[in-house]
């Protein structure tokens, strides 16, 4: 089974892994067949950072304890081969809960860093850059791309401020609002904008964020050739704190989200992230988010009240003339002139028995009294009106015609 795992995530490392992890990776010589443990490691990295480790630390140790107080940045960058140093940041093992559950702590797995080989180029960079005694420089255009990784895509996990996070299942409120907003912005997503569910986006070096929904543009980066940034993001406010869903917000907003929205479902309530005052503004409910990315305004009570959101629905796939929809309104309003052409031609046909049987019942100079009128002309089944004309020929008196 660790043979398929490798194979499945090859690839994956071939097209995105820096160098130094890939020669790293070779260098330590993994049995294919067998899942590494520690105490191998242990030897492997003995051997070849021997004179790094004598200065330092000791090589990884299996106790639990070892392993968090040393932090993640030894372990990975004592599996690259480079100095055991712990990152300016370090990538903590200890896992915290952010959003929608109770905290929890658990060991990250040591080999969990081959499915994160970008994670492993960031505590490369930075032992070398701690080793050489400077500070990392940042620099705004080597941003990395939105789409570049550094936690493998379908897991549970996010990296923010460079502590790696999970991200819990969630609970009924958060879970079917969450599915409400999605469905929302896939009606008003304007022409050329997509909308993706828990879709990471690279914000910085360090960050590595899925805001709950998000609208971005469906060309691909001319540039880069992924998918460009979003414009638009949206946060399912259940058990996640405020505080937290703004470090996210602002990490968005800082890579080139244009607008952050968070929808808090205890309070029902909508929020947008102003980077003017770097802090959460309240909407009122009875307004509507504009923005080019959208078709039509999209209603703010239908982001937070499900009773709204079918409704919202309704009325931006009808004001997007959805095909589908189109489809059948069409199909209805051509039966409906068929249906109404054929009751017109029934209602004519009505008429003209009427007109007929009381033409006849006069020419025989039977009397036809007011309540005898009313009756005929209120009669509304051509065979009916049928068998009376017929019977008017030979009747005695309208009443026993009607009678019959």
């Amino acid at each position: 089974m660790w043979s398929n795992v490798l194979d499945h995530v090859g690839p994956y490392h071939e097209r995105i892994a820096c160098e130094a992890y890939r020669e790293g990776l070779a260098s330590l010589g993994f049995d294919r067949r067998t899942i590494p443990q520690l105490a191998g490691m242990n030897r492997k990295l003995a051997a070849t950072t021997q004179s790094d480790h004598r200065r330092s630390e000791p090589p990884l140790r299996a106790g639990r304890r070892e392993v968090e107080s040393r932090g993640a940045g030894a372990a990975l960058t004592g599996l690259l081969g480079v100095p055991g140093r712990r990152l300016a940041a370090p990538l903590r093992p200890g896992v915290r809960s952010a959003c929608n559950g109770p905290r929890i702590l658990c060991v990250l797995p040591i080999w969990t860093v081959l499915f994160c080989p970008s994670m492993s180029a960031l505590a490369t960079n930075q032992a070398r850059s701690g080793a050489a005694g400077r500070r990392p420089a940042t620099r705004r255009a080597g941003l990395p791309d939105v789409d570049e990784r550094l936690v493998m895509p379908e897991t549970r996990f996010e990296v923010l401020d460079g502590k790696v996070e999970l991200v819990p299942p969630s609970d009924e409120s958060h879970g079917s609002r969450h599915s409400k907003i999605s469905a929302l912005l896939e009606a008003y997503a304007a022409s050329g904008y997509d909308v993706a569910s828990d879709m990471l986006t690279r914000t910085s070096v360090k960050n590595d964020l899925a805001p709950d929904a998000s609208v971005f543009p469906s060309a691909r980066d001319p540039r880069t050739g992924g998918r460009q940034i979003e414009e638009l993001a949206f946060e399912v406010l259940s058990t996640e704190r405020l505080g937290h869903a703004a470090k996210k917000a602002r990490a968005l907003t800082e890579r080139g989200v244009r607008r952050v929205f968070a929808v808090d479902v205890e309070r029902k309530r909508a929020l947008v992230w102003s980077t003017t005052t770097n802090t959460w503004q309240m909407l009122p409910l009875d307004s509507a988010i504009e923005d080019h990315a959208l078709a039509l305004p999209l209603p703010l009570r239908a982001l937070v009240e499900a009773v709204s959101s079918d409704d919202a629905v309704a009325q931006a796939l009808l004001a997007k003339k959805n095909p589908v929809i189109a489809t059948a309104l069409a199909s209805a309003e051509r039966k409906g002139k068929a249906e109404g052409r054929r009751e017109g031609e029934r209602r004519g046909a009505i008429k003209g028995a009427i007109k007929t049987l009381l033409a006849v019942l006069a020419a025989r100079g039977l009397t036809v009294r007011k309540k005898h009128e009313k009756q005929i002309r209120e009669a509304d089944d051509e065979a009916v009106l049928a068998a009376w004309i017929v019977q008017a020929v030979t009747c005695a008196s309208v009443d026993e015609l009607l009678t019959k």
